[in-house]
């Protein structure tokens, strides 16, 4: 299969693309005004302390960031089960989420890097180090494999290993191991820096992008800049040459014209998707949830009522799949399927809807049918939707 990242870099908007075959499969678009500060790490100042509740950090911003006491799992804020946080005090913390109305930045003292392979987290120095595998990652043999890759951590350390881990060379992840960790020892000069101060930015923007959607399979990346065509060039110098090669566009057609997807994506914003049988989906979301309806529409199909809607209902789990992922749709998704009568049936849909989703490089949670015949899954949330 051909894969293709393609990059259409404005002064605005940066558009990342990931084709398959020609096939619009994931685009990730950043506007640099709604940058986020999630992943960045400062020097704060406690301000205020509620005991067994919230502290209030300075990091600089325009209002204080918060964090959580009755979490256990931050680190240094207790000892021997006695609070040890105080105020005046200098903290290093990590934002989780942005700022959002009349609430400040949550923020946590669990420090990580994120890598394309796999999370390091610095914990206590004295606990014992963790690791933990992405459940999309489902043979054992591979398992075992990468735990034996990290069998000698360092102490207080943590490790979750990406999907994108798998089947990968052990020097690689090696590699991007000790990139990561060497992160730890560059913040230690936040000792000689009067807080409030930022000490590490999290990468945003097309270096991100191009990571995430850098899956196996990618030959080529195709930019249409030379500011874009130097921050690719860069960012994947740290994963060993997994693209083949980067390409500056020159051409006078826009980069997305060119490669058809400018057309792909204002169908992706369509209410209505075709099926090749004739059938179609209808996509509306809600405040509350995301629902999809499966219309056999023009197809008559077979003589066999269950064995042509058995059909649209499979066409339509491969399509709910894909749209899922290119519009990025998240949180609760309900589908009216089709009625199937045949249980059996019911569980081969279930079973294919699940099958397509691990192709997800989110997180996607296939439950399975409600009391009244509606397919319930979730996904996660990242950024907002495509529409």
């Amino acid at each position: 299969m051909n894969k293709q990242i393609i990059v259409d870099h404005g002064k605005r908007l940066t558009r990342t693309a990931l084709l398959e075959n020609g096939k619009l499969v994931e685009v990730i678009i950043d506007d640099e005004r709604e940058e986020s500060l999630v992943g960045n790490i400062y020097a704060g100042l406690v301000k205020s302390i509620l005991p067994s509740q919230f502290a209030f950090i300075d990091v600089g911003l325009e209002k204080n960031a918060f964090i959580y006491l009755s979490d256990n799992r931050e680190a240094g804020l207790y000892e021997n089960g006695k609070l040890t946080i105080k105020m005046g005090q200098t903290l290093l913390v990590q934002v989780l989420k942005d700022p959002a109305g009349t609430k400040g930045a949550y923020v946590t003292s669990r420090l990580s890097f994120a890598g394309r392979y796999m999370v390091v987290t610095k914990v206590l120095a004295d606990s014992v180090a963790s690791i933990g595998i992405s459940k999309k990652i489902e043979e054992a043999d591979e398992r075992a494999r990468l735990k034996s890759v990290f069998k000698n951590l360092d102490s207080g350390v943590e490790i979750i290993v990406r999907t994108n881990a798998e089947n990968v060379e052990e020097d690689t992840l090696l590699h991007e191991y000790k990139i990561l960790f060497d992160n730890f020892d560059k913040l230690k000069e936040w000792q000689n820096i009067l807080p409030p101060a930022l000490l590490h930015k999290e990468s945003v923007g097309l270096r991100k992008a191009v990571l995430d959607l850098l899956c196996e399979g990618v030959g080529e990346i195709i930019v249409n800049t030379g500011e874009a065509y130097e921050q690719v060039n860069e960012c994947i110098s740290d994963v060993s040459g997994e693209c083949k090669t980067i390409e500056l566009y020159g051409g006078e057609i826009p980069i997305f014209d060119m490669y058809a997807i400018e057309r792909q994506l204002e169908k992706a914003t369509n209410k209505r998707v075709w099926l090749k049988s004739g059938g179609f989906l209808v996509i509306e979301r809600t405040e509350a949830c995301i629902v999809i309806d499966v219309n056999s529409g023009k197809f008559s199909g077979r003589k066999n009522h269950e064995e042509t809607m058995m059909q649209v209902n499979l066409e339509a789990a491969d399509a709910i799949a894909e749209q899922l992922r290119l519009r990025n749709l998240s949180g609760i998704i309900i589908i009216d399927f089709i009625d199937l009568k045949d249980p059996h049936n019911t569980k081969l849909l279930i079973d294919r809807l699940a099958a397509e989703t691990k192709k997800d490089r989110l997180s996607v949670n296939v439950v399975g049918m409600t009391e009244l015949g509606l397919m319930q899954l979730t996904r996660k949330k990242i950024r907002k939707p495509l529409e």
